[in-house]
């Protein structure tokens, strides 16, 4: 496997991983009380994805 053969598949799975952030981010709902298992990244993005955009007043365990 070549090296940009490499890189290039590193960052399709890094832009699907922002659109699954992007995606989930849209399900909060400003105002509700958020949570999610132990050590997952996707979601936390998503979480502060959120926050940052359409819901400032989300609480967040």
């Amino acid at each position: 496997m070549s090296v940009a053969l490499h890189e290039g598949a590193a960052e399709d799975v890094r832009a699907a991983a922002d659109r699954m952030a992007v995606f989930l981010s849209r399900f909060i709902r400003d105002g509700e009380l958020v949570f999610h298992g132990v050590a997952s990244p996707l979601p936390m993005a998503a979480v502060v994805m959120a926050r940052n955009t359409h819901a400032p007043n989300l609480t967040y365990l």
